[in-house]
């Protein structure tokens, strides 16, 4: 039998079977004997169970698949879309200061969230995503946003606190346009994301040909109106260059500079950078170099990016063969690309030499979805009011392993361990000193899309 796996999507025309395979993440941690160790997070973007297979990462950038993890919601894939089902990059965050993983279930119209320990991952939330269709996140600080691409478009503000996210209230922005859902795959909105110092907030509209600049207030809601800059290139993916520079992936095949000004206005610095190759559409960066995947010729490109925001293409196919490329992450600080294959439900490795040519080191599938596990009843709505998280007691997934129900439990309270009858309970920790030890590891610091102090990467 046949696998059925969906790839993020992007810009080709719809089959009527297709593989599945959504984004992926990669990271670094240490494990209790003090080694170091590193992981990969793949979203499967499944339509009737979307889940997070993890990989371990070992020290020559080979991956070895450890485990798969349901979200608690469904994939899903934009009309019209090819190899990657939601068209557009940043489906998949990891933040490493909050030790946080969220994705979208962009068919079921919510944002899961997942502690990480290491290579373990613990399933903390299943929430709305504010709109329908969530394709895109952005972290900066305390705060999250998630680019809604259906029916009504629109970008969703949240705040991380306690380890979890909250709704910020009256912080849903509409971007003018009026989607079907699920979205065509072409009119849809491809990424949100900060620009570096977190005080604004972009989109890109793809083939409605235009860039949104939202202002971020010191209390990260969104303030007034949002500037928009159009461009006819069809914009798609982007990151920020070491200089603060916007480099930004345009379908029609070239890389971009930008700069993005304090009133929102978005003005070129220079011409842009074509590769000669068919739908370019998504970005990674490792030291000097950007990697830019072009899923409609199957391959990619590698561009230097020089101190002083000068882009140089080097190589067009640096990588070929990927039959549908979609999306990349870096990890090993920048000795390691990770490419998902949009139409093989895999990924490929390839070791960055210092001149940034690529050698091909590994292709791994990515396993089915588990069947969908029993998910946690839907949250009642919480609210950041005042600086401070309102909610109730949280659903956690109580009993010994295999146990399916859910009940309630304290916000420090650890599941069950099936304890023997008699058996003592552990003693536990305060709620006060709960709450202390979660501010002091739940921060996240200011970076460009897709940063982060360890060497987790996502796809």
């Amino acid at each position: 039998m046949q696998r059925s796996h969906y790839v993020r999507g992007v810009l080709l025309a719809a089959a009527a079977s297709l593989p599945l395979a959504s984004a992926v993440v990669a990271h670094a941690s240490t494990d209790s004997a003090g080694d170091p160790g590193s992981s990969v997070f793949v979203q499967t973007n499944g339509p009737t169970g979307n889940a997070i297979a993890v990989y371990d990462r070992h020290a020559d950038g080979t991956l070895t698949w450890e485990a798969t993890h349901a979200t608690g919601g469904n994939g899903g894939r934009a009309a019209g879309s090819n190899s990657d089902p939601l068209a557009s990059q940043g489906s998949l965050v990891y933040d490493a200061h909050s030790s946080l993983l969220l994705a979208v279930n962009a068919g079921s119209n919510s944002i899961s969230v997942f502690g990480v320990h290491g290579e373990s991952l613990d399933l903390r939330q299943t929430l709305p995503s504010g709109g329908a269709f969530p394709v895109s996140l952005a972290v900066h600080g305390d705060a999250v946003y998630v680019l809604n691409a259906g029916s009504a478009a629109n970008v969703s503000g949240f705040r991380i606190a306690d380890g979890r996210l909250h709704p910020l209230r009256d912080d849903i922005r509409t971007l003018g346009l009026n989607e079907t859902n699920p979205p065509q795959f072409l009119a849809s909105p491809a990424q949100v994301g900060f620009t570096p110092t977190g005080r604004q907030l972009i989109v890109t509209g793809k083939t409605n040909n235009f860039i949104d600049v939202f202002a971020v207030r010191g209390d990260d809601r969104l303030a007034g109106s949002l500037v928009q800059t159009p461009d006819g290139s069809v914009p798609f993916a982007f990151t920020f260059s070491p200089s603060n520079q916007l480099e930004l992936v345009n379908a029609a095949g070239n890389l971009a500079q930008s700069d993005v000004h304090h009133d929102g206005a978005v003005t070129p610095d220079g011409a842009p950078v074509a590769n000669g190759q068919a739908a370019s559409c998504w970005i990674a960066t490792a030291r000097d170099f950007a990697y830019v995947a072009n899923t409609g010729s199957n391959d990619v490109s590698v561009y230097h990016v020089s101190d002083s925001g000068t882009v140089t293409l080097v190589n067009a196919t640096a990588a070929s063969g990927v039959s549908g490329a979609i999306d990349e992450t870096t990890a090993g600080g920048g000795r390691f690309l990770y490419v998902q294959v949009g139409l093989g439900s895999s990924v490929n490795a390839y070791a960055v030499h210092w001149d940034g040519t690529l050698s091909l080191i590994q292709t791994v599938a990515v396993p089915e979805a588990p069947a969908r596990r029993e998910s946690p009843p839907p949250e009642p709505a919480r609210h950041v009011r005042w600086g401070r998280a309102v909610r109730p007691r949280p659903w956690r997934l109580q009993g010994p392993p295999g146990h399916q129900g859910w009940s309630w439990s304290g916000a420090s309270r650890a599941p069950s361990r099936g304890r023997r009858s008699g058996q003592r309970r552990r003693p536990a920790i305060s709620n006060s000193m709960a709450r202390w030890l979660t501010r002091w590891r739940g921060r996240v610091s200011p970076g460009r899309p897709g940063a982060s102090g360890s060497d987790r990467a996502i796809l």
